[in-house]
């Protein structure tokens, strides 16, 4: 009996307080979910590496800061639109990819999926819920879908065959302000005040 005593480890250690072990779990927790996220990322990354990318900036800011958000990024945009042809890769910081897709091929499957199988980006959508609302557009799951089966019959291509004309001409109207604007010499619009006018008309 002897032999199955413990006593031959040394002298005894004063058992682990509970506040010890609760940390150990947490600390096991915690690197149990960095390497599962690791794991993950490392696995998408794996698989975006078929796409093309233009240079990152850095490590760190990968492509954010590349374009502006005036008419020269617009233009930079549509370049790299016609350098990558289908699609392209983006890194929105070091763990944020963005997959632009440019040719009509590769988005008409997109937006003709249903919901339930395209996820929406909730951190974009995010952004955007105290300007526009949990309507239609930023709405998921089964609200999505009722508001959608009650608009649908709304904007069928038959019902709006008929205003495509005044459409068109409301369009040109504004068109029409904004030559005249641009020619006096005004670099800024209020898009606002034009659009809330086009759609009175």
């Amino acid at each position: 009996m002897s032999q199955l005593s413990l006593s031959w480890l040394g002298p005894g250690q004063p058992a682990a307080s509970p506040w010890q072990l609760l940390l150990l779990a947490g600390a096991a927790w915690l690197l149990a979910r960095i390497l599962t996220w690791s794991h993950r990322f490392y696995d998408n990354c794996c698989r975006l590496r078929c796409f093309p990318q233009p240079p990152r900036r850095s490590w760190l800011w990968g492509h954010l800061g590349l374009v502006k958000s005036n008419e020269e990024g617009m233009r930079m945009i549509e370049d790299l639109g016609h350098y990558f042809r289908d699609v392209h890769l983006w890194w929105m910081g070091p763990f944020y990819p963005v997959l632009r897709l440019v040719h009509p091929t590769f988005v008409a499957p997109l937006l003709q999926a249903p919901a339930t199988i395209i996820p929406k980006d909730m951190f974009l959508y995010n952004l955007l819920k105290p300007w526009l609302g949990d309507g239609l557009l930023l709405s998921a799951g089964d609200k999505w879908s009722h508001h959608r089966r009650l608009l649908t019959p709304a904007f069928h291509f038959d019902i709006l065959k008929p205003y495509v004309k005044i459409f068109n001409k409301s369009a040109g109207i504004m068109h029409t302000k904004w030559q005249h604007l641009a020619l006096e010499g005004s670099a800024r619009l209020d898009m606002f005040e034009h659009i809330s006018l086009m759609t009175l008309d």
